[in-house]
């Protein structure tokens, strides 16, 4: 148990909602070595994420590493972990980058060090998901870097959600990979830390980043789609070998980049005795000995290019101020949600939204209950930008509610922190307060489907939809005023019968000449399943 009494905290360096920094020393130390003391605070925390938050300090412990900040001590208390961590005598790394000439050799034995330090975390099956300039320290003289921030990593990437926060679009958002954004349809692996190492290692050698925007999700469309230019062509006197490194390291996909820390350190290192005993870096051939210690199935889509296109071209319809419906059906596993999520790309090109929900089982006796959780999450992460931006949507949804914000508040109960308390409405019979609601709600999805940031929402699991919903849904699609907005619903055609409500809602579309996209996604061809293999 942690004892406040047994330590003295001499200076407070940093403090968030999630963890405190001091400076201190323990009482019973006759030289009262200074430590730092990392406490985080698990009070507002779910029992789920101590746990994992424990594990990994446990873990990060056991680290022995000339090129990591030590973690010496966990301790737990009943509403905080506690890290006695290394007081590594430093500068930040990113402050160094600002005041120092970085020649190519003293970039190469940093970058090795860097290397060396991913070895040890990754051997371990940690992934930092914060490699940055600002979780790196190097010694005062300029010769021994360290990475930080282990343990309290994930606490990081966590509160960096909040994209618009100057301190995250200037920290955070320019080192992450494109797998971090949420909106690749790939999960995260120890591949991320060698993007951001990329990004770490190009700024080194060019003292610029190599994507940059002051838009958020500009940037993040960046790191999804857009190539930067190679260090060797902004600098001529950049080694091409070093060059080429640095860029294997930024590759989109993971598996272009490198899949091993020491393959990346060897191909380091070769070029560092190239320079010492040549005097010249020569071209050399990256990657000879990069090879995996982990397996991991590629995370590419194999023979569905025709459903993809299908995908973005009815996207692409929508930014023309159209409203479509589009329909994506197989069997439970085949596939569909894992096409659908191809669409965040080009969402984030134009700057839109997409939200999510997934129809329940046993829970379609609660109408809506889909279509709110996906506005649900909407309406969270507009929270998390700026008051500026706050107050923008408060004037928008405003408008558009007009005397019936309660109507929303009573089922998204989140809108009220954008929008204030709202006056009660008059009661109405059952048919009557339903149409109210449609009638509202559709007002409300109106103001975040705009040319500006096109909307998409994906309703998972059709199969159990509600009357409501599909009435709901049904109104949407009629409605002339609605547009830039996207609805792609998915079900499985084996558990849904001619009868089914939602096939007679779908042939009411198209009687009336609702035009309807459909992807009928079967099972992949051999040649599919041998590319993959």
């Amino acid at each position: 148990m942690f004892d406040k009494s047994e330590y003295t905290f001499t200076e407070k360096l940093k403090e968030n909602k999630n963890f405190i920094i001091h400076k201190g020393f323990f009482n019973s130390d006759e030289d009262k070595k200074i430590f730092l003391f990392v406490i985080i605070k698990t009070s507002g925390m779910n029992s789920l994420d101590v746990i994992q938050i424990k594990y990994e300090c446990d873990i990060a412990k056991k680290i022995e590493s000339n090129n990591t900040v030590k973690i010496y001590e966990v301790i737990e208390s009943r509403d905080e972990i506690i890290l006695v961590v290394e007081n590594f005598e430093s500068i930040l790394f990113k402050t160094f980058l600002y005041e120092s000439s970085i020649d190519i050799k003293k970039f190469l034995t940093l970058s090795i060090q860097l290397a060396n330090a991913l070895c040890d975390i990754h051997k371990h099956n940690i992934i930092h998901k914060n490699i940055t300039p600002y979780s790196i320290f190097i010694e005062k003289n300029g010769d021994i870097v360290k990475v930080g921030d282990l343990g309290i990593s994930s606490l990081i990437t966590k509160e960096n959600e909040f994209i618009y926060d100057r301190s995250v679009l200037e920290e955070r958002l320019p080192y992450i990979s494109p797998e971090q954004t949420g909106r690749m349809n790939c999960s995260v692996d120890y591949r991320t830390d060698f993007y951001s190492l990329g990004v770490t290692l190009y700024e080194m050698l060019t003292g610029r980043l190599p994507l940059k925007s002051n838009d958020p999700l500009e940037l993040i469309h960046f790191h999804i789609a857009k190539n930067p230019i190679a260090p060797s062509k902004l600098n001529e006197d950049i080694p091409k070998a070093i060059s080429d490194i640095v860029m294997k390291l930024l590759s989109k996909i993971p598996e272009e980049r490198y899949q091993n820390s020491y393959g990346l350190k060897y191909d380091l290192e070769k070029c560092l005795k190239q320079l010492v005993e040549k005097g010249k870096i020569e071209d050399i051939s990256i990657g000879e000995n990069d090879i995996s210690d982990k397996f991991y199935l590629p995370q590419k889509l194999y023979g569905r290019e025709k459903e993809i296109n299908v995908l973005l071209k009815t996207f692409d319809e929508i930014s023309e101020s159209k409203t479509k419906i589009m329909f994506v059906s197989g069997y439970s596993g085949i596939g569909k949600t894992t096409l659908i999520n191809e669409i965040h790309k080009l969402v984030v090109k134009k700057k839109g939204y997409f939200v999510a929900g997934k129809f329940e089982q046993f829970e379609k006796d609660i109408p809506y209950n889909a279509i709110i959780n996906a506005f649900q999450n909407l309406v969270r992460n507009i929270l998390t930008e700026n008051e500026d931006r706050i107050k923008i949507w408060r004037n928008k949804l405003l408008e558009a509610v007009g005397i019936n914000g309660q109507i929303i508040v009573d089922v998204i109960p989140e809108v009220e922190l954008i929008i204030g308390k709202q006056s009660s409405v008059a009661q109405l019979e059952p048919k009557e307060t339903q149409n109210r609601f449609n009638m509202i709600f559709q007002k409300f999805i109106e103001v975040f489907s705009k040319e500006e940031h096109p909307l998409v929402l994906f309703l998972d699991d059709l199969q159990w939809i509600d009357i409501a919903s599909l009435n709901l849904i049904d109104n949407i699609i009629t409605d002339s005023t609605i547009k830039f907005f996207l609805i792609i619903g998915a079900y499985r055609d084996n558990e849904v019968s001619i009868s089914h409500p939602l096939i007679l809602t779908i042939d009411g579309f198209k009687k009336i000449g609702i035009d309807i996209s459909n992807i009928k996604l079967l099972p992949l061809e051999v040649l599919d399943v041998t590319n993959l293999l």
